[in-house]
């Protein structure tokens, strides 16, 4: 955002609370935090595009069915990217976590399954959409992931 773009808001009416301001102000910390933690932190970035419109869920990589590590068993990148893309190749999301915490998250929330990815030769976790935010909500809430009896059924596709 250019400095000519926040002088549009001199213009807004603000409550006598102030809580515009403070919001601003909050605001502006987070874009500079996001800034910081794009610009100096690795990355690792996986696709979603095929199934995930049908199903509701994406698939976190962990290994190749050899018992060699891939995706989120082997990387040391600081933050997790799943990128949503459309069956026309549209990107529409980016779901960007710490690594860490998607590792805390895959087991507990995700089902374990094999045989799975290109080729058919890598295991990793299903996980649905809607399991990642209420895992997203109870990490927040807990500062710890919470177990959520939350049921995959075994016959879901990625």
């Amino acid at each position: 955002m250019s400095e000519n773009s926040h002088e549009r808001f001199s213009t807004v009416i603000r409550n006598n609370d102030n809580k515009f301001d403070i919001q601003l102000g909050n605001a502006k910390k987070a874009e500079d935090r996001l800034a910081q933690k794009l610009q100096y932190s690795t990355i690792e970035l996986k696709t979603e595009s095929y199934l995930w419109p049908k199903t509701g869920n994406i698939f976190i990589e962990n290994g190749k069915m050899d018992a060699s590590p891939t995706g989120l068993g082997v990387t040391k990148a600081d933050l997790w990217a799943h990128e949503l893309i459309t069956p026309n190749g549209e990107t529409i999301a980016y779901i960007l976590m710490p690594t860490k915490i998607l590792k805390e998250i895959a087991p507990i929330y995700g089902r374990k399954i094999e045989n799975s990815g290109d080729g058919k030769k890598f295991k990793g976790y299903v996980l649905p959409l809607e399991a990642l935010i209420r895992a997203f909500r109870n990490y927040g809430e807990q500062g710890m992931m919470k177990y959520e009896n939350f049921v995959v059924s075994k016959n879901s596709e990625v």
